[in-house]
């Protein structure tokens, strides 16, 4: 699992935050037993797309998706 965090420090210098959503059973049971639930912050998993995208437009303030100011 090092190419992860290899990864996520790649994305974390390009300002980008690497978090992981809509996990399968056997994926998040993987993620737990390999030690990456603890390697990443328990705020970057989240339980559905929908709340990964919530949480990043209320983080950063965007304001952008069905009905957004410019959006027709």
């Amino acid at each position: 699992m090092a190419g992860l965090e290899e990864l996520d420090a790649a994305l974390r210098e390009l300002g980008v935050d690497l978090v992981f959503a809509e996990l399968k059973d056997t994926v998040r049971r993987k993620v737990e037993r390999y030690g990456l639930a603890r390697t990443f912050d328990a705020r970057r998993f989240y339980p559905t797309v929908e709340a990964a995208v919530d949480a990043f437009r209320s983080d950063s303030g965007t304001d952008w998706g069905p009905g957004a100011p410019g959006d027709r």
